[in-house]
């Protein structure tokens, strides 16, 4: 299980892309050089897929890239049993989860990730002190998970201590900025790669990965 996605590299930003609802862009993901996917359990979402849908697809990809189960505001027992499926590596709270609701799925043998709103600055102080495996800072939209497209003022990331994820508003033709100013230890993607809402757009997809880590851009052609 790639794990290696949730610690901090010298070497390299992680990429994770988000928002995968079918095989297709999973392999396309995984054949960029992604480090990890997230599939969207929310089904107030877009890129709504049920778990039980994807089991299969996610299957093939054990050891291959870390699978990560996007949550919005769930019952413990909820999250217990996404982790508990073989085929989840990992789960992304995206809501409004409390740090005693974190604390109480430490133990359960896979990293949470806890995403926060950047409706201000303030937020990276409450960001700094949650139990969770990594944090993922993403921008505040009213009544919106995620996905929206919209990045925060990254001038606020200045002095912020703890190793984060970026993710909101990011693209090919800014990330590599991003990476090399704010210095992330890994970045999340989803509207930014896409043709539309759900389906991931292959040349999109290559181009930021490459932009993030700093590779050549290899050309790849999918049906």
């Amino acid at each position: 299980m790639p794990l290696s996605f949730f610690q901090s590299d010298p070497t390299g930003v992680r990429v994770k892309v988000c928002g995968i609802t079918n095989p297709n862009d999973a392999a396309i993901a995984v054949e960029a050089g992604a480090d990890a996917i997230g599939v969207v359990l929310y089904p107030q979402s877009k890129r709504f897929v049920p778990l039980a849908s994807a089991t299969g697809w996610l299957g093939e990809l054990s050891g291959t890239v870390a699978r990560v189960a996007l949550l919005v505001n769930p019952t413990h027992d909820e999250v217990r049993r996404v982790l508990d499926a073989p085929v989840v590596d990992a789960v992304q709270l995206h809501g409004d989860e409390t740090p005693d609701f974190c604390a109480l799925l430490a133990g359960r043998g896979k990293p949470v990730l806890k995403a926060f709103r950047m409706r201000c600055r303030e937020v990276l102080a409450t960001a700094a002190t949650y139990p969770v495996t990594a944090v993922l800072l993403d921008a505040y939209v009213e009544k919106a998970y995620g996905g929206t497209g919209h990045a925060f003022d990254w001038q606020w990331l200045a002095g912020f201590q703890r190793p984060f994820i970026l993710s909101g508003g990011l693209t090919p033709d800014n990330v590599r900025a991003a990476v090399q100013t704010w210095k992330p230890f890994a970045v999340d993607v989803s509207s930014g790669v896409e043709a539309c809402p759900g389906k991931k757009d292959a040349a999109l997809v290559s181009a930021f990965i490459a932009q993030a880590k700093g590779m050549p851009q290899m050309k790849k052609c999918h049906k």
